[in-house]
């Protein structure tokens, strides 16, 4: 797999779990080399998504 689209919130919930899973889910993209793809917005987990790539993308 090459590239997964994600649609997430642009809020972040109460409920810790939600963000950790999140943050789960962009360094296993990372890890593997994932491109993410995704609608653009900067702020809740969707934003939390991509700069967790981004942050732990191999260059």
């Amino acid at each position: 797999m090459k590239s997964v689209c994600v649609f997430l919130g642009a809020a972040i919930p109460k409920n810790p779990k939600y963000l950790e899973a999140t943050l789960a889910l962009g360094k296993f993209f990372a890890e593997r080399n994932i491109q993410l793809i995704y609608g653009g917005a900067s702020t809740g987990l969707m934003g939390k998504l991509a700069d967790d790539v981004l942050s732990k993308e191999v260059r």
